[in-house]
């Protein structure tokens, strides 16, 4: 399960933009028992350019805001796998890690993101995060980010994960985002005719309605 993003920052130095993100992230922290997934895959949100000239106070008010939602997640059993978008160093996230203390945090490896916005130095990133790392996305690009290509093009992200991880013994959950709709086939195509959160003939309610309502109850 994905957590939310967009416009948040959970080690935010402003204190207004720090309540707000985590309340949105608690929000989705609601939804866990419903879905029970192994994992919940959240941004880490540090970009230097915003937090390089207080970093220290970045890292105290981050690892609050993580050590808060992996207490959510861990009685349902799920793991919190920070993911990386902008961040350059990941000796960032063992050190949030190493702050936060939870046998239930880990490190979601996104391949794309750090070509497109990182430095592209994929075997320093293994070598450092290889034992913390218990979920890779995988979706390639070349370089600039959208629109992601089928598995593993030549120099592409994929391509070159695949040199270096099997060395490293790790066994991460893989998740894949393929595009072209020949490469997938998308789980709605096998709801039934009258779709998710309708009520079949016999008058019963699907289990994707089932589903929906539970949702729906914890707005």
């Amino acid at each position: 399960m994905h957590g939310p993003f967009q416009d948040l920052a959970p080690g935010a130095l402003d204190d207004g933009v720090l309540a707000a993100s985590r309340r949105r992230l608690r929000q989705a922290f609601r939804y866990v028992p419903v879905f029970r997934p192994v994992a919940v895959v959240c941004h880490l949100g540090y970009e230097a350019r915003h937090y390089r000239g207080d970093q220290e106070r970045w890292l105290a008010r981050s690892a609050a805001t993580w050590k808060e939602l992996t207490a959510l997640a861990a009685p349902h059993g799920v793991t919190v796998m920070l993911e990386n978008v902008h961040e350059t160093e990941p000796e960032l996230f063992l050190e949030v890690l190493n702050r936060v203390g939870a046998p239930n945090l880990q490190v979601c490896f996104d391949v794309g993101h750090l070509l497109a916005f990182s430095t592209g130095d994929f075997p320093h990133w293994l070598e450092t995060l290889a034992p913390v790392i218990g979920h890779l996305h995988l979706h390639d690009n070349h370089g600039i980010m959208t629109p992601t290509w089928p598995w593993a093009p030549a120099g592409s992200p994929s391509e070159k994960l695949s040199t270096t991880w099997p060395a490293m013994g790790a066994g991460p959950s893989l998740p894949w985002s393929p595009t072209r709709k020949a490469a997938w086939t998308p789980p709605w195509s096998t709801w039934p005719a009258s779709g998710p959160g309708t009520s079949p003939p016999d008058g019963s309610i699907s289990s994707a309605g089932k589903l929906r309502q539970e949702c729906l109850s914890r707005l």
